[in-house]
């Protein structure tokens, strides 16, 4: 698959990225093709979680595996996310 997704975290401190994030006071979470990289503090309460580290840990097990529409959640996210990059012209 096409790397879809416009890396600028490995350009950023990571104290800078986790500051950004908590900024946000919505459940927010950034990731990787693979995995996930960091969450902020709101995605632990929303949860009911004890720590980040197990929001990250548990997010496949909080996620569901297929949207209502029967499409892969997975395959779901990439393709929106597809969608805003070209909207924005990426």
């Amino acid at each position: 698959m096409d790397h879809i997704y416009p890396s600028i975290l490995p350009h950023l401190p990571e104290a800078l990225v986790q500051h950004l994030l908590d900024a946000i006071p919505l459940c927010c979470f950034c990731e990787d093709e693979n995995s996930l990289l960091a969450c902020n503090d709101e995605a632990v309460r929303l949860f009911g979680l004890s720590d980040k580290q197990e929001f990250l840990d548990k997010f496949h097990v909080l996620s569901p595996s297929h949207q209502l529409c029967g499409t892969e959640s997975r395959e779901l996210k990439r393709h929106h996310i597809r969608i805003y990059l070209i909207n924005i012209g990426i």
